[in-house]
């Protein structure tokens, strides 16, 4: 049998390690801390058990590997589906999706530069910080992730800005 070393035991790292046992190889996983979940780790105190590190997974709609069908089945067995949120990637789909609210959205005006220069806080309240808290644990007022994140993620958006 061929043995194969994973270095991380984040979510990324996991997975790999999981795919490869699946496909018959010998896995040895190294971490630099003594527990596995990178920045997922569960934190209780006076009887409060919370979950602490990522909450988003970023993916391509389009693009759905079989490990990525395993863990949705795993979602759906643990009746998770419900609580979870799709983010669109594009201004017509956040406008459309139960993300913001209708008085939120009424708010926004008709027109996208208004909801860029005089809504800017609802998006980054509601969409960046989540995710940038999601994803790096962060504020993202300090991080300048925030800034590659609406490139990347909200390309239409950034874009619009620019303008």
């Amino acid at each position: 049998m061929k043995s194969v070393a994973v270095v991380g035991g984040g979510v990324s790292g996991l997975a790999a390690a999981y795919k490869l046992k699946s496909n018959g190889l010998n896995v040895t996983l190294f971490d630099a801390e003594e527990r596995a979940g990178g920045k997922i780790k569960s934190s209780s105190e006076n009887g409060l058990i919370w979950d602490e590190g990522a909450n988003t997974m970023v993916t391509s709609y389009y693009v759905q590997t079989e490990s990525e069908r395993e863990v949705g089945r795993l979602i759906d067995t643990l009746s998770l589906r419900e609580k979870l949120q799709i983010i669109p990637l594009n201004p017509v789909g956040l406008i459309m999706s139960n993300i913001l609210s209708t008085k939120s959205k009424v708010l926004w005006g008709s027109s996208f530069d208004v909801i860029l220069e005089k809504r800017w806080n609802l998006v980054v309240d509601y969409l960046i910080d989540p995710f940038v808290a999601g994803t790096s644990a962060g504020d993202p007022e300090s991080l300048s992730v925030s800034i590659m994140f609406m490139q990347h993620a909200f390309p239409e958006l950034w874009n619009l800005e620019k303008k």
